[in-house]
């Protein structure tokens, strides 16, 4: 997966919306569900599912995006232990 994917997990979580998540991401709405099948394909599960209100997702889905949030905030403190290693 691509750390646009996990990005792209973590906003549908919290916004509920493809078009909110696409332009919260600076993405369009077309890139983000290529995305999500690309997602889906790749693991083998459903995502998100399509609901009078727009999508929901999964629980396949919920665990991803809360794995999402696990694995961003790890990225960024891998950055900042980089970063502070580049200080003398």
């Amino acid at each position: 997966m691509r750390e646009s994917d996990w990005e792209i997990l973590d906003s549908l979580q919290k916004t509920g919306n493809i078009t909110n998540t696409a332009r919260l991401l600076c993405l369009s709405q077309s890139a983000v569900t290529k995305r999500v099948q690309k997602m889906e394909s790749d693991l083998g599960v459903r995502i998100l599912s399509r609901t009078s209100k727009g999508v929901a997702l999964t629980p396949a889905g919920e665990y991803l995006a809360g794995k999402a949030a696990e694995h961003r905030a790890f990225m960024e403190r891998i950055r900042k232990d980089l970063g502070e290693m580049q200080d003398p």
